[in-house]
């Protein structure tokens, strides 16, 4: 996977409205392992996975190298503190895969993954796109 190719602005959009397909995603996820359904539970695991490494591969290459750029590596600290939860959160994807035949833990697993990506969005769409744009949309323009 490659960073997709979009200005600032528009790929902050894109995220964030991936965020909320990803939300929603991982309340269905969490209601058909309650139920028992595996196999659609794994389609929506290997669908969520691969949009959540795409994410990261957009944030990682794009957003903190923009952060980067325009504040600086001391005023990027909280940047890239929330972006170090990446690899937590596609460990509890990779976990939950390998626990998909054990429904409890599964759900369990489930649960915390929500919480972690509700706090890591939140983060990012109140606090650092919402900055990193205003820097971005202010060197454009003058």
């Amino acid at each position: 996977m490659r960073p997709r190719q979009l200005e600032l602005p528009s790929l902050i959009k894109l995220l964030i409205d991936e965020h909320k397909k990803s939300r929603e995603k991982l309340s269905r996820i969490e209601q058909l392992s309650i139920k028992g359904d595996y196999t659609e539970t794994r389609n929506l695991v290997d669908e969520l996975r691969t949009h959540i490494e795409q994410h990261i591969i957009d944030e990682e290459a794009i957003i903190l190298k923009e952060a980067l750029r325009l504040l600086g590596r001391e005023d990027c600290k909280d940047v890239i503190e929330v972006f170090q939860q990446h690899k937590l959160i596609i460990n509890f994807v990779h976990q939950y895969i390998n626990l998909l035949d054990s429904p409890q833990s599964g759900v369990n697993i489930i649960k915390e993954l929500r919480k972690l990506i509700d706090l890591h969005y939140e983060k990012e769409e109140a606090e650092i796109f919402p900055r990193i744009l205003e820097l971005y949309l202010r060197e454009k323009s003058g």
